[in-house]
This record gives C-alpha cells, structure tokens and sequence, in this order.
C-alpha cells in the first residue's frame, strides 16, 4: 500500500494559501510516513525536501504555467486513475479528486467560496467548482475541511454525509505568501511608521476590501492612526486610496518585512464576507496582536475572546470596532495586551504537528 499525496495544483512562483497548506502539510506528513508516502507533481524542483524516489514526476507535457489547471483536470481524471492500486491512498489538498478509481479517496476542501461568492471569480473556476468539484467530493471516502464554519458550507452545497467530513484545523506556525524576498534589511518606510492598523492579501472580491477602507475612514481614529494594505489590488481598489494621506499600500513586502509589519501594527483588520480559514489574524496573533474580523469567519470561532467582531456588511459595525480597539490600545493597554496574549496562546495550539497527528487518526479509521 502506497499514499499518494497529489501536488499537481502547485506550480513555481504562485504560492496561494493551499499551496503553503500543501507544502506545511507535506513537510510534516513526510515525517510519519517515510516509507509508504509518493507526491505527484510536474515540479519536482519545489520539493527538494523530499526524496528523489518519492516522487512522481509527470510528463513535460503537463508542465505549463498559462493551461496550468486545464491540463491538470486532463491528467486528473483520464491518467491518475490508472495509476494507482487498489489498496492504494489518494489525498488532494486542492479541493477535488479524480471521478473513478477503486483506490481509496481523500481530500481536504478549504472552502467553497467560488460557490458562494461567485462575483469576479474567473468562468473556468466557476464551472470547476460548480459541477466539478461538487462532483468529486461525492466520490470522496473521506473529507478534510478547516473549521465547522466551512463544513456547513461544504453541507450546504454538497449532498455528502455529515460523518464523512472531519474538521481539523490546520497549522499556522509558519509565515509563507506570495512576497518578493529581499536581503531581510527591513524598508526605512516601512521602519519609520508606527500606529498604524494593517490590512493583508486584500484584493479578492470577497475580501471585503471596499468596505474595510471606507469604515477606516469613516471612523472616528483616521486622522489618529495609519492603515497599511499589503498586496496587490486592482484599479478600483487602487482608486479608493488614492491621494489618501492616512492609508500606506505596498504591494509587496518580504517575509522579514511582513513579520515587522504583524509585530509594529496596532491590530489587523480581516472583515472578509466569507473565508475558509484565513491565517493572517493567526499571523498577527503569533506576535501578540489581536484582530478585527467578520463574525462569520474562522478566527472567530478559534480566537474567540482574542479578536473584536463585526459585520462585514456594515460599514458602522466596522468602524465601531476600529474606533474600540484604537481605545483599547490607547485607553487602557492592560486590557489590549491580555487580548494579544491570549491570541498567541489560542494560536500555539494550532501546529503542523497536531494537525498531521489528527489527520492519520481519521485517516487509519478508514482500514
């Protein structure tokens, strides 16, 4: 019996959340499974970490940046299949599987956003996860998702038994994104601003981005206090902070610099309409500083007490939690520092170690 751990989704230079998920994961997998663990990918050169006999490495066909996803929805479900044995083990990270196949199926589903919040989602990623991979978790013997908020989603749009989904959430001891790496000398902009609230990665439409900004400059502490956005945006956001004085973008920053940023800011802000899981209030909580977050979004349920909620409809609702925070950290510090310690603590918990741990608890169960 072999444990195949699908890689297929992740290419050079693209590193989304599922993929850092990925390669945490794997790293940590590759420790208890030395032996029976393969990874299939068409880019053997990200995984240098792994044995070279460990890896499947897929024809130079499949090895194409601009029909990525297209040729990999080929190799998916007309080559994979055929590959692997019966008592044989599949897991994708990447939300879907291949449609047949006697071997078992397991696959860890983020989210299901691009159902939910289907504006300024590409028509190929709609179709992929409207009939796609809806499909192919019907087919799964075995769900990984990141909280109970995402379950019931995932019930939602899915006509999958409850006690197949097992919700695990997963490490954040890690900072990895898509940033441009420097020598780690941090920016003297970036060093000689301080008092300031920090928005991360907010260009997706349900980010929330537009109303973010409008409740920081809407709420009482603008002329008090900064906002940072970290991230590239698109002209309409663009157009929103232009000629702003108070709101700092940069669109990117290195890890060194993101990490100063989390360890500077006097909170985050992550008021996103819908998240799967969302590691930048858990980011910011390994430096103890608490965040500002939608009250339907992960962060809430696992940094309860630790974070201020609010409604990402409501602009006022968002403002007012700006406004409380900005007088938490002015006002009465105490209060404010026991907040961010308790954000550390809550986030400690949540390791690579324990999330690998659980996994192949669950995953034994299916023998």
């Amino acid at each position: 019996m072999n444990i195949y751990l699908d890689c297929s989704h992740m290419k050079p230079d693209t590193f989304t959340g599922i993929q850092v998920f990925t390669l945490n994961f794997l790293k940590e997998l590759s420790k208890n499974l030395n032996k029976n663990l393969k990874i299939i990918t068409q880019y053997p050169e990200l995984f240098d970490f792994i044995s070279k006999d460990k890896i499947l490495v897929l024809n130079s066909f499949f090895r194409d940046k601009k029909n990525h996803w297209k040729k990999r929805f080929i190799w998916f479900q007309f080559f994979l299949p055929y590959l692997l044995k019966k008592d044989d083990i599949l897991i994708s990270a990447s939300n879907d599987l291949p449609y047949y196949g006697s071997f078992k199926k397991v696959v860890v589903v983020h989210d299901v956003i691009p159902l939910e919040y289907p504006n300024g989602v590409p028509l190929f990623t709609k179709w992929y996860f409207k009939y796609n991979v809806k499909f192919c978790i019907s087919k799964s013997d075995l769900i990984f998702t990141v909280s109970e908020i995402s379950k019931k989603k995932i019930l939602k749009y899915t006509k999958i038994e409850e006690n197949k989904i097992k919700v695990i959430p997963p490490g954040v001891n890690h900072l990895g994104r898509n940033y441009v790496n420097d020598d780690g000398k941090l920016n003297n902009i970036i060093k000689n601003v301080n008092n300031y609230f920090l928005i991360v990665n907010p260009n997706l439409p349900h980010k929330n981005f537009k109303n973010m900004i409008l409740a920081f400059l809407n709420s009482e502490i603008c002329n008090k206090a900064k906002l940072i956005v970290v991230g590239e945006l698109n002209f309409e956001n663009q157009k929103l902070i232009q000629n702003k004085n108070n709101v700092i973008h940069y669109p990117k920053v290195s890890n060194y610099e993101l990490q100063m940023l989390y360890k500077n800011s006097i909170a985050v802000i992550n008021c996103s309409f819908v998240e799967g899981f969302s590691l930048v209030p858990f980011e910011a909580a390994l430096f103890e500083k608490p965040s500002i977050v939608s009250f339907n979004i992960p962060p809430a349920q696992y940094l309860k007490n630790a974070v201020l909620e609010c409604d990402p409809n409501d602009i006022l609702s968002m403002a007012t939690a700006i406004n409380k925070m900005y007088y938490l950290y002015v006002n009465k510090p105490e209060e404010y520092r026991k907040m961010g310690s308790l954000a550390k603590n809550l986030t400690k918990e949540l390791t690579w170690e324990n999330y690998v741990k659980k996994f192949l608890d669950e995953l034994l169960k299916l023998f």
